[in-house]
């Protein structure tokens, strides 16, 4: 089974890359790619676990190239809809958690995935959030919040 996605990845939220492919080579920008595993709402322990390698891999910044672009969040559409914003910062707060309690990481990684992923955080608190975003989240997990994907 094959999926292919023109100009963005539907799953449980959509990942657009209009645009943002010919940013970085030979993949999709570092920031899309942590996004492709941020938008799942029943994240495993691998995607878990590819988190930690990419974030604490690469730096955080603005920017392309061999750093994780903060401004993906904004590309995304996270401060419009909760329910990415949700999931997102939900997915992140496991990274740190699951990084701290892996031992095969030194302290120096922990410390370091517990940083980018502090910062990650700080920036998209301290966005403003659109009023359908603001409406959105008085409803909170009360609905489905996500599109719904089926295992194959």
């Amino acid at each position: 089974m094959v999926e292919i996605f023109y100009d963005q990845l539907e799953m449980n939220h959509t990942v657009p890359y209009a645009g943002r492919l010919e940013k970085d080579s030979p993949t999709v920008p570092l920031g899309e790619l942590m996004m492709q595993k941020l938008q799942v709402v029943k994240i495993n322990e691998k995607d878990i676990k590819d988190l930690i390698v990419l974030i604490r891999a690469h730096e955080i910044g603005d920017g392309d190239g061999e750093k994780i672009n903060i401004n993906v969040f904004d590309f995304v559409g996270l401060f419009n809809e909760w329910g990415w914003y949700y999931t997102a910062t939900m997915n992140l707060n496991k990274v740190k958690k699951f990084a701290n309690e892996y031992p095969q990481l030194s302290q120096e990684d922990k410390t370091v995935v517990g940083q980018r992923v502090d910062k990650m955080l700080s920036h998209i608190e301290s966005k403003p959030k659109s009023f359908k975003w603001k409406m959105r989240s008085k409803v909170g997990t009360k609905t489905m919040w996500y599109n719904p994907v089926e295992d194959w």
